[in-house]
């Protein structure tokens, strides 16, 4: 559902509900909404930009071998 508000599709765009969404999904262990919500943290969409909370939602990011 957060993809529709990121996205607008068959809604209005609104980053702030998307995040929301996000949130609860990535809370609830989705890996697609903690990708999503740390991308959204990484570019300051919809949340106030914040490297950490992006990491925190991303870890992969940051642990994954080269």
């Amino acid at each position: 559902m957060g993809y529709k508000y990121l996205l607008g599709k068959g809604v209005a765009v609104n980053h702030t509900k998307a995040a929301g969404l996000f949130r609860k999904s990535a809370e609830n262990g989705s890996s697609d909404a903690q990708f999503a919500l740390g991308c959204m943290y990484q570019n300051g969409n919809g949340v106030k930009l914040n490297y950490r909370e992006s990491a925190k939602w991303r870890p992969e990011e940051h642990t994954a071998e080269p």
